[in-house]
């Protein structure tokens, strides 16, 4: 699993906040096709009993998962024997750095969330220039690595924006290296959708059908535009209510 949790990772751009999810549906699947006693059941079995037990929106990502776990394995038994390693063991160098960029991180108390995604893409891009140690990256690289994942990953604009800011930080605050001219870099491009807005009466209708603190904390995030972890995070003293006022 740890093999295809790489393939999902560097050769499909899956988010490491995904990935478990794919291995718990590919791991779910192996079960199924142990007890069926053959892989002849196939995935429209599985899909079926997957169909008895789980919402439709967990049955798609679960085949998702199952035929990328099935595209991996073709992809294994095509390649070559000697390129059938995992991705080439860093070196001393990037190991050192990549320690120092944590401690950096945590210095600048940037959030947990943050420091994962940070972390995700330097890794990433210390594999796409395994040849090369950390001082020796230059801009054009960085413009390598950019291009690489608008054009071969398809990455959204946002993501490509993160690996971009993730990269700039290492080079900024641990290589203390000014990085310039990355105006050649091909740009990720999404067309722009207008968001689904809810109306009054369907809000109303779905915080009728929370229980209790579920519909409090539904009705704070709702009312006063708060992110999740942001409700999550409030304390008895953040409330005022002679005040009808709450501080985040």
């Amino acid at each position: 699993m740890k093999d295809f949790a790489g393939f999902l990772r560097e050769t499909r751009g899956i988010p490491d906040t995904r990935i478990p999810y794919y291995l718990h549906w590919v791991s779910r699947y192996h079960q199924f096709v142990q007890e069926n006693s053959a892989e002849s059941v196939g995935t429209d079995g599985f899909a079926r009993e997957l169909g008895n037990r789980h919402e439709d929106w967990q049955v798609r990502q679960a085949m998702s998962a199952v035929r990328l776990y099935r595209r991996y394995r073709t992809y294994e038994r095509f390649r070559p024997a000697n390129e059938r390693s995992a991705a080439p063991p860093e070196s001393a160098q990037w190991r050192e750095t990549q320690e120092e960029t944590i401690r950096v991180i945590r210095l600048h108390h940037l959030s947990y969330k943050t420091e994962k995604a940070y972390m995700g893409w330097i890794r990433r891009f210390s594999g796409f220039r395994p040849e090369k140690d950390p001082c020796q990256l230059r801009e054009e690289d960085v413009k390598e690595f950019l291009t690489h994942l608008a054009v071969e990953r398809r990455v959204a604009k946002a993501t490509q924006r993160q690996a971009f800011n993730a990269i700039l930080f290492l080079y900024r605050h641990v290589l203390d290296v000014e990085i310039t001219g990355l105006d050649g870099a091909v740009r990720s491009k999404i067309p722009r959708r207008l968001p689904v807005v809810l109306t009054r009466e369907e809000i109303a209708r779905v915080l009728s059908r929370l229980p209790g603190c579920h519909r409090l904390m539904a009705g704070i995030i709702y009312g006063g535009g708060l992110r999740l972890q942001e409700c999550l995070e409030l304390r008895v003293k953040d409330v005022d209510c002679p005040q009808n006022r709450m501080t985040v």
